[in-house]
């Protein structure tokens, strides 16, 4: 019984020691034109074009996203990303 105690207690330790990867959101356009984003993190920034119907996989986590003239997210550790009518929201 010691045994079991002392490993569970080790495993707990390591997962608050170590914890799950952070994932980097992917934007996918359901709109049949091209958005410019505008991607901010801290002081850094950078401008990217999605095509139309066009995925970016792991575009950024802890971030601000910007469809450039239509709307601004701010992105912690959402895995998926959609843009309809320009408006980008997180995809259930």
């Amino acid at each position: 019984m010691k045994k079991f105690f002392a490993c569970a207690l080790c495993f707990l330790s390591l997962s608050i020691l170590f914890p799950p990867a952070v994932r980097a959101a992917t934007v996918k356009n359901a709109d049949s034109k091209p958005h410019s984003l505008v991607v901010k993190r801290g002081a850094d920034s950078f401008q990217v074009v999605i095509d139309s119907n066009g995925t970016i996989k792991d575009l950024c986590a802890f971030c601000t996203i910007e469809v450039v003239g239509f709307s601004l997210l701010d992105i912690e550790n959402e895995l998926m990303l959609v843009i309809r009518d320009g408006v980008l929201s997180v995809q259930k």
